[in-house]
């Protein structure tokens, strides 16, 4: 029975993820905050999956299947984030995970990405159903809105790297400049 007048910000994630549900999810909370004045907050989605587990391990993997055998992840150690948001393959995580005697795995992807990891590892996958992030994520937009404020409106969701689209127009007008 909530309504628009009881709300005091909206929070979404801001990625990396699903390029359309990034760009839906962000679009129609601008919608809303421009015609309300209702204010925004993205928080970064492989930090509000850390946050789910932050209290649980001092080596910390947020995961998701970033499809075409690869994953965004990010590396948080001792409560510090030591990693930008990645796409990496296998090999590059298997790489920066054979530095830690043991790390977590968190994020909807956790267990698909501890099975394909080598076995020599010391992986240990989040306990189901700690991934709640929906409270999580309206704490950290508290607290990034008391600290820092709304959302600029230009901000947009974070990409790590090109959708199909943008990777196909390069293609297309590289091949076009071979041919002139």
């Amino acid at each position: 029975k909530i309504t628009l007048k009881d709300l005091d910000l909206l929070a979404c994630s801001s990625g990396p993820g699903s390029f359309t549900g990034l760009r839906i999810s962000m679009s129609t909370l601008k919608g809303i905050s421009v015609a309300t004045g209702i204010p925004l907050v993205s928080i970064p989605t492989l930090e509000a999956y850390y946050h789910c587990v932050d209290q649980l391990s001092s080596a910390v993997l947020s995961v998701i299947d970033a499809k075409k055998q690869r994953f965004y992840a990010a590396l948080f150690v001792d409560g510090r984030r030591v990693t930008p948001d990645l796409d990496a393959e296998l090999p590059q995580l298997e790489a920066l995970l054979s530095r830690y005697d043991e790390v977590l795995l968190t994020g909807p992807d956790a267990s698909l990405l501890a099975h394909r990891l080598s076995p020599s590892l010391h992986v240990r996958v989040d306990a189901p159903g700690s991934l709640n992030l929906g409270p999580i994520l309206c704490r950290l937009a508290q607290e990034q809105y008391l600290s820092q404020g709304a959302d600029d409106i230009g901000k947009g969701p974070v990409y790590v790297r090109k959708s199909d689209a943008e990777i196909a127009l390069q293609q297309t007008i590289h091949a076009m400049e071979e041919h002139t």
